[in-house]
Protein backbone atom coordinates (compact mmCIF):
# COMPACT_ATOMS: atom_id res chain seq x y z
CA UNK A 1 0.00 0.00 0.00
CA UNK A 2 1.23 3.35 -0.64
CA UNK A 3 1.58 5.92 2.22
CA UNK A 4 -1.31 8.32 2.08
CA UNK A 5 -1.72 12.28 3.00
CA UNK A 6 -5.13 12.82 3.30
CA UNK A 7 -6.58 16.51 3.83
CA UNK A 8 -9.48 17.80 4.62
CA UNK A 9 -9.24 21.44 4.76
CA UNK A 10 -11.51 24.21 5.69
CA UNK A 11 -10.97 27.93 5.90
CA UNK A 12 -10.78 27.82 9.76
CA UNK A 13 -8.61 24.42 10.03
CA UNK A 14 -6.72 21.11 8.82
CA UNK A 15 -7.80 18.19 9.67
CA UNK A 16 -5.39 15.01 8.37
CA UNK A 17 -4.44 11.50 8.51
CA UNK A 18 -1.78 10.06 7.38
CA UNK A 19 -1.68 5.99 6.65
CA UNK A 20 1.73 3.99 6.22
CA UNK A 21 1.37 0.17 5.63
CA UNK A 22 1.61 -1.79 8.91
CA UNK A 23 1.15 1.01 10.95
CA UNK A 24 -1.54 2.84 12.52
CA UNK A 25 -3.27 5.83 11.25
CA UNK A 26 -2.01 9.28 12.60
CA UNK A 27 -4.52 11.79 12.53
CA UNK A 28 -4.97 15.29 14.14
CA UNK A 29 -6.14 18.66 13.47
CA UNK A 30 -4.66 22.03 12.97
CA UNK A 31 -6.58 25.10 13.62
CA UNK A 32 -6.20 28.34 11.13
CA UNK A 33 -8.01 30.76 13.53
CA UNK A 34 -11.25 31.83 12.37
CA UNK A 35 -11.02 35.63 13.59
CA UNK A 36 -7.64 36.10 11.40
CA UNK A 37 -8.14 37.56 7.49
CA UNK A 38 -8.29 35.24 5.02
CA UNK A 39 -5.36 36.31 3.37
CA UNK A 40 -3.53 34.86 6.91
CA UNK A 41 -5.19 32.10 7.28
CA UNK A 42 -4.39 30.53 3.80
CA UNK A 43 -0.67 31.85 4.42
CA UNK A 44 -0.76 29.86 7.89
CA UNK A 45 -2.52 26.53 5.85
CA UNK A 46 0.24 26.45 3.41
CA UNK A 47 3.36 26.73 6.24
CA UNK A 48 1.20 24.04 8.34
CA UNK A 49 0.83 21.32 5.04
CA UNK A 50 4.40 21.81 3.91
CA UNK A 51 5.70 21.39 7.49
CA UNK A 52 3.47 18.24 7.48
CA UNK A 53 4.33 16.69 4.30
CA UNK A 54 8.03 17.26 5.92
CA UNK A 55 7.35 15.57 9.03
CA UNK A 56 5.97 12.62 7.21
CA UNK A 57 8.69 11.51 5.41
CA UNK A 58 7.52 9.60 2.54
CA UNK A 59 4.28 10.55 1.05
CA UNK A 60 3.28 8.74 -2.10
CA UNK A 61 -0.24 10.08 -2.77
CA UNK A 62 -2.35 12.75 -1.30
CA UNK A 63 -6.01 12.98 -0.97
CA UNK A 64 -8.20 16.16 -0.78
CA UNK A 65 -11.86 15.81 0.75
CA UNK A 66 -14.08 18.12 -0.04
Amino acid sequence: MPNILALDISSTAIGWCYLQDDRAPLAKSIALGSKADIAGRCAKAQAEVGLLIAACGSVDCVAIVR
